[in-house]
């Protein structure tokens, strides 16, 4: 019988599945779009329960289309886009949209932090409004109610893994992202933590991205049609999986990533003795690695052209882009557009 495992990416514009051998051969894959909301200018959300219903969705055609047997799948692994908080309450119910990374509305936030936080203990990089913790900070001083009734604080991955098997856990690399985290010693920072008001008991446990954090319980194995039991792994974020997966694991070794967002990566074993204000330090899903890592928007831009000028029509899919740009000539007649939505 053939053992294969299930990976996970819950993107920013969409779930992918991908069904893996053991020695790295697709099988097979899917992928399911979900919407992005921008209730004012510089805000972008996302409903959690769409991403859940896509990946639903995304496991079921899989089998729909290949000649697979759920019984077949033996694990599963979810990675996802990092600096996207999930307020639940103590019963696990969602408490407002997702703010996601690219947001930009925490600035009186990032002013603050800038002028009242020691910067030699964001261990991480400059502080700015794509992470984490700055968007708690708006959510807790602009929604007080929401934040009283937070519980718990997840990251996407980590709210598709809850919704498994009901574990309240992240991982190295998406907690290195958040600017609430110590990206040497590996855990929360106490002292950031103090510093902004942010409970620990709110924030889930940080462990390897290879541990192993549940089994999928029967309820959840019959709701999306796998065996119940299947061992599922912490994973980490789309950053570090993105590198894994590249064979991007050795000390100066480059990766560049064009999806949503646009990123230039870089491997070190040792942490840098001062504090960048120009790049961020993101933990590897390998032991004693770690990403230097520069980002803007890329396939972002995509989504943006489709949502201003084609609102009304069909889905442009990248397929049809990719055919229209092969018949623009180079140079684009002197057209340059910038990217910073």
């Amino acid at each position: 019988m053939p053992e294969y495992m299930l990976g996970v990416d819950i993107g920013t514009s969409s779930c992918k599945v991908t069904v893996l051998s053991h020695n790295g051969n697709v099988i097979a894959s899917s992928f399911k779009r979900y919407r992005t909301y921008y209730p004012k200018t510089g805000w972008a959300e996302q409903n959690p329960q769409d991403w859940y219903e896509a990946f639903k969705y995304t496991v079921n055609s899989i089998f729909e289309k290949k000649n697979l047997q759920k019984k077949d799948i033996v694990s599963i692994g979810i990675d996802g886009m990092m600096n996207s908080p999930v307020f639940l309450d103590d019963k696990g119910k969602v408490l407002r949209s997702t703010i996601i990374w690219m947001d930009q509305r925490s600035t009186a936030q990032v002013k603050w932090l800038k002028e009242n936080l020691k910067n030699d203990i964001v261990l991480n990089g400059p502080i700015t409004s794509t992470a984490l913790l700055s968007k708690i900070l708006w959510v807790k001083e602009n929604q007080p109610d929401i934040w009283k009734e937070t519980w718990k604080i997840l990251l996407p991955k980590d709210f598709i893994r809850f919704k498994l098997n009901n574990s309240f856990v992240t991982d190295w690399s998406d907690a290195s992202a958040t600017q609430l985290f110590n990206v040497k010693e590996l855990s929360w920072s106490d002292e950031i933590c103090e510093s902004t008001g942010i409970s620990m008991n709110k924030l889930p446990e940080a462990v390897s991205p290879t541990e192993v954090v549940g089994r999928l319980p029967k309820k959840t194995a019959i709701e999306i049609g796998l065996q119940e039991g299947i061992p599922i792994v912490a994973g980490c974020s789309d950053a570090a999986s993105d590198n894994l997966t590249a064979g991007v694991i050795y000390p100066n070794q480059c990766l560049i990533r064009l999806g949503t967002c646009g990123a230039l990566f870089m491997i070190i074993d040792k942490l840098p003795s001062n504090q960048s204000k120009r790049y961020y330090i993101i933990v590897h899903s390998m032991p004693n690695r770690w990403m230097i890592h520069l980002a803007t928007p890329a396939g972002l831009a995509l989504e943006w052209f489709q949502q201003t000028f084609f609102k009304e029509g069909p889905i442009i899919t990248n397929e049809i882009f990719d055919a229209k740009a092969k018949k623009i000539p180079a140079g684009s007649q002197g057209l340059i557009f910038h990217p910073y939505l």
